[in-house]
């Protein structure tokens, strides 16, 4: 309660000292109400633009990289970029020194996005500093190819250097490809150190070493003789031929080994062609090689085998009515179980008094 005119004049003062600070915020909040809404609309403006410029980059950056793509790209004609492709690898594989190579495209699948797949295997025989110049030709290129398998399997015996090689790949024919009449040559900016080529030239691991080249025996001089008068005679005799060194002895070949019918056929890897898959495989003892798809056989001396599944590193076969999976470089039946000798009922066992480990015996699969 109020009750002295002091309190009044104070409560009067306070009274009205609020409603001035009241009326100037209210009055100052007013007229800057408008330009807040601007100013807010402006900044979001301003973001949205810059959102658009990104999407803007983006898809000029899109543009360009078809564009470059269209550039590497096989014809969009399917069956003239077959046989455009089909020549180019031939040329690189000769360039290479690879002289017979076996070079298949098969049928262009079609693909929603991309046009056209060209799928092409090739198959040869060739040393390892060749396949890696092929190698090295074939990832220098700029076209839109790629290595989709690669089986490399040494088929050599001794310091020879022969490899087997069958590789699948995979080239695009891009719908907006340009019709050209020739595809380009690999890139010759590469860096040699960069190269597999160079591996073969410069790593003494991979360097086959060279048969020691016979000795170089001197050449015979003219003996020229004397009169007795001190008048110099030449020797009319045939000079001698120095001997020709014989080649040093070959070590002696070993045995070729036995292999039982379930362990000559040996699982080498498997290739794809087109959309099928086929297992490879090769006949230890006559060195035959043989390709199969699933539900196929296989038929060598004393064997047949089916083949179930294939998939990239290992086959499934029925093998003696029974499923049997091989992986790479195993074949269908396992080796023969090691022979141990029993021990005498009389004779006491072998370090005696040591502690002896039981071993289980081992069943094979023939």
């Amino acid at each position: 309660m109020i009750r002295t005119r002091r309190e009044k004049i104070l409560a009067t003062l306070a009274a009205a000292a609020v409603t001035v600070a009241l009326l100037l915020e209210s009055g100052f909040e007013l007229p800057l109400h408008p330009f807040a809404d601007l100013d807010l609309a402006l900044t979001e403006a301003i973001a949205q633009a810059e959102e658009h410029q990104v999407q803007v980059n983006r898809l000029l950056h899109d543009l360009q990289a078809l564009e470059d793509a269209a550039k590497r790209s096989l014809p969009a004609d399917p069956g003239r970029a077959s046989a455009l492709y089909q020549a180019w690898l031939v040329q690189q594989l000769t360039n290479s020194g690879i002289e017979a190579a076996s070079v298949n495209p098969s049928t262009p699948i079609t693909d929603e996005f991309l046009g056209y797949r060209i799928p092409v295997s090739i198959e040869c025989d060739a040393p390892a500093a060749a396949i890696a110049e092929f190698i090295d030709r074939f990832s220098s290129t700029p076209l839109l190819h790629r290595l989709t398998n690669v089986q490399i399997v040494n088929s050599s015996s001794g310091f020879d250097d022969h490899h087997r090689l069958a590789v699948t790949i995979e080239a695009l024919a891009l719908p907006t490809a340009p019709e050209v009449d020739v595809l380009p040559e690999p890139d010759s900016s590469m860096e040699p150190e960069t190269t597999l080529a160079s591996l073969f030239e410069n790593s003494p691991l991979l360097t086959l070493p060279q048969p020691p080249a016979p000795p170089q025996l001197p050449e015979p001089q003219a003996v020229a003789e004397t009169t007795p008068a001190g008048q110099p005679v030449t020797d009319t005799t045939a000079p001698v031929e120095p001997a020709v060194p014989s080649d040093p002895p070959k070590p002696p070949t070993p045995p070729a080994p036995k292999y039982s019918p379930g362990q000559s056929l040996q699982f080498i890897g498997s290739i794809l062609s087109g959309e099928t898959r086929r297992a490879w495989f090769v006949d230890r003892r006559s060195g035959d090689e043989y390709f199969a798809a699933a539900s196929e056989d296989i038929t060598v001396p004393e064997l047949t085998v089916k083949i179930l599944t294939v998939t990239d590193d290992s086959v499934t076969v029925l093998y003696k009515s029974r499923r049997v999976r091989m992986r790479l470089g195993q074949t269908a039946a396992l080796p023969p179980a090691p022979f141990r000798r029993k021990p005498s009922a009389t004779a006491p066992p072998p370090d005696a008094g040591r502690s002896t480990e039981v071993t289980q015996p081992v069943t094979a699969l023939e």
